[in-house]
């Protein structure tokens, strides 16, 4: 296990795909990079990362090239509380090292450290979590009981995914459920003394992965769809603020996957001849998450009739044949959990 301050810290010779791995695995969104000798030599957010990615950096790539390299930082007795407070919110840092006179990082100043909250998390939009499926992947459970109950570690799937939303400030749901599983789901919140608001949209007809969105027409403002089989591990402020910053209509949230073939891969010349081959290559690719923000401007990409089937993935040709800015937010691959199925549902048990 390491100290805190460890899992604030990355070499300087790690690779992007370390560095997502790590603040993933802690959940700060900012690292501090240093040298062998623990010499501070920058630091690295997570939108250091995301913008190096969209830039066409490959995991593989050294993160040298991609971390700050004159970041703010302290000096041991140097400073008082109140100061590191002041840079926090000045600067809007999430992450403050600090060093010794020779540049030794002794300690971090945090943002949750010295304001006991997340940063910005103080933000309230519509959240609305796709549970109208059938949850045939997760059967005979999903038999006995609809799939966001399904329980992961004594605590149902849909409560780990609201937790985590309600941690960002969020409170207003609506929940899509289908004709079978209306009154458990029902039952179950009524039950329970909730600190945030929920609103069920009850699918008479099965509406597909994206039908329900149109009972949010009358919403003006930008809001989350995320399915009711993923648990993420992000700051949603974050990815609200990129959204807004980058002015996107719609944002994905992708995550960078990679698979190692076992077998060689045969590349051949234009006459047919072999070219050259390569042993178990390994094949990198941006995998959708199941987590989108938004705008009231989707609205004009779906069909007019109210009970029309829709799934996501037309949604989204929708939206680009419409012209609209659709962006990608990365994150990764330990900050979401697929309990979709039982393979994946065995292995994020194993991480709660």
């Amino acid at each position: 296990q390491k100290n805190l301050m460890e899992k604030y810290k990355i070499l300087s010779n790690k690779k992007i795909k370390d560095a997502l791995a790590a603040i993933g695995e802690f959940g700060q969104n900012c690292l501090v990079v240093v040298d062998k000798n623990n010499n501070l030599q920058g630091t690295l957010s997570d939108g250091d990362l995301r913008s190096a990615l969209l830039n066409k950096k490959n995991l593989k790539d050294s993160i040298k090239s991609v971390y700050q390299k004159n970041p703010t930082f302290l000096i041991k007795n140097n400073f008082d509380k109140k100061e590191a407070e002041k840079i926090l919110i000045k600067k809007n840092l999430d992450i403050i090292p600090v060093i010794t006179k020779n540049r030794k990082v002794i300690d971090v100043i945090y943002w949750s450290k010295v304001f006991g909250k997340n940063k910005n998390m103080n933000f309230d939009i519509p959240t609305l979590i796709m549970a109208g499926g059938r949850g045939t992947r997760l059967k005979p459970f999903t038999n006995v009981l609809p799939k966001p109950l399904i329980p992961l570690n004594n605590k149902p799937v849909i409560d780990h995914i609201i937790d985590n939303f309600v941690i960002s400030g969020i409170k207003n749901f609506y929940i899509s459920i289908n004709k079978n599983s209306h009154q458990i789901m029902k039952s179950y919140f009524h039950q329970k003394k909730n600190k945030y608001k929920i609103k069920f949209i009850e699918e008479k007809i099965p509406l597909g992965t994206a039908g329900s969105i149109k009972y949010l027409k009358k919403n003006k403002k930008d809001f989350f769809v995320t399915n009711c089989d993923v648990i993420f591990d992000i700051n949603f402020n974050n990815l609200y603020d990129f959204h807004k910053k980058n002015k996107y209509d719609f944002t994905l949230v992708v995550s960078y996957e990679e698979n190692l073939l076992s077998y060689g891969v045969c590349k051949l010349k234009k006459n047919g001849l072999l070219k050259t081959i390569e042993e178990k290559p390994t094949f990198s690719y941006l995998a959708n998450c199941g987590l989108y923000l938004m705008s009231p401007k989707i609205f004009k990409a779906m069909p007019k009739k109210i009970n029309h089937s829709l799934d996501m993935n037309e949604l989204i040709s929708l939206a680009i044949k419409k012209k609209f800015r659709i962006g990608t937010f990365i994150v990764s691959r330990n900050s979401w959990h697929d309990v979709g199925q039982w393979k994946e549902y065995n292995n994020t048990l194993k991480r709660f």
